[in-house]
């Protein structure tokens, strides 16, 4: 999939996702939710892909909007995550771990 996904969500770090933008431009999904990740987080191990098909949802309903559904989705098929931003957010730190920016 050629999807990526925008860095201009709403919280805290600011700073850091204009760096993140500025630097790189949109992210594409594959290198927020790398295998490693969601093994970690999620009840599926093998990829991203793999997550959204199973989550009933398309891939541009990810788009950052607030969505309780998705947010539900989110709380039963993860092991630390309350809603898509919460995921999104650790997802975008652990990728500044791996950048320089």
């Amino acid at each position: 999939m050629d999807f990526k996904f925008k860095t201009n969500i709403k919280w805290n770090n600011k700073e850091l996702t204009k760096k993140i933008e500025d630097k790189f431009g949109r992210v594409p999904y594959n290198k927020l939710f790398t295998p490693t990740f969601m093994k970690k987080y999620t009840k599926y191990s093998n990829n991203f892909d793999e997550f959204v098909s199973k989550s009933g949802f398309k891939l541009k309903e990810f788009e950052l909007k607030p969505n309780k559904n998705l947010d539900e989705c989110i709380r039963k098929n993860t092991n630390r995550f309350n809603s898509w931003q919460d995921m999104y957010k650790k997802a975008i730190n652990e990728y500044k771990k791996t950048i320089k920016i």
